[in-house]
């Protein structure tokens, strides 16, 4: 025959698979056979961290209980709340920054590309590019992890915020400037037949109509790059 051993904290799995179990506390055994004695009627009373509800080892309980008993216990939410309550918090705050800073920084760049200087128009095509090519957790570990050995330390939420942020500008900076080029071409024009120069024109008249175009995009850019934070 066969023999498997299988090691588990979960009395209910063991009571019903098992046919011998052997119940150990701090590397010794405490008591061992039939799951039928070991959980009926035990010698030894059981370790505080692997006792149970009576009503939880109870065979007519429903599977509806036992879900119930695994996933939504009050005491557990209690414990752990003030926990998820700070890092909800702290997903938002970094959320906020990123997005800020990450648009901000797009926002500028599609405007300076929009000149079409070349060398800046590489240099900022290059960047999107990377970035946008580039997976967020690799550059999080060669910030984290790479920049230390030439004397340069950041915390994880620096790291974070800064590789978040890099990437969301390389995406906005995309879309911004595909609103630019969406603009028709007449309003460039329209304006330039008035006596603005190319500065005005594209603060007055093209960013605006720009800018409203990118919303749906950008909103679910920054929706996508929240989620990102998790990462860190």
């Amino acid at each position: 025959g066969m023999t498997m051993l299988v090691v588990s904290h979960e009395m209910r799995f063991a009571r019903d698979a098992a046919d011998r179990v052997v119940f150990m506390d701090g590397g010794n055994i405490v008591e061992q056979g039939p799951p039928e004695a070991i959980f009926g009627n035990p010698q030894h009373p059981p370790h505080p961290r692997f006792r149970i509800p009576d009503r939880a080892m109870n065979p007519e309980i429903t599977q509806w209980d036992r879900f119930l008993d695994s996933f939504f216990k009050l005491e557990v939410m209690a414990k752990y709340l003030p926990s998820i309550i700070d890092g909800f918090l702290l997903t938002c705050h970094l959320a906020l920054l990123v997005v800020v800073t990450g648009l901000t920084l797009g926002l500028f760049l599609a405007i300076v590309r929009a000149y079409e200087f070349w060398l800046t128009s590489w240099l900022i095509a290059v960047f999107a590019d990377v970035m946008r090519a580039l997976p967020p957790l690799v550059f999080i570990l060669l910030l984290y992890f790479g920049l230390p050995a030439v004397g340069i330390s950041m915390s994880g939420y620096v790291v974070t915020w800064l590789t978040l942020a890099l990437v969301l500008a390389a995406f906005s900076e995309e879309i911004f400037r595909a609103g630019i080029l969406a603009t028709p071409k007449g309003q460039w024009e329209a304006a330039r037949s008035t006596g603005l120069n190319f500065g005005r024109t594209l603060a007055y008249v093209i960013m605006p109509q720009a800018i409203r175009m990118t919303v749906p995009p950008l909103t679910n850019r920054t929706i996508a790059i929240t989620k990102n934070t998790a990462l860190g």
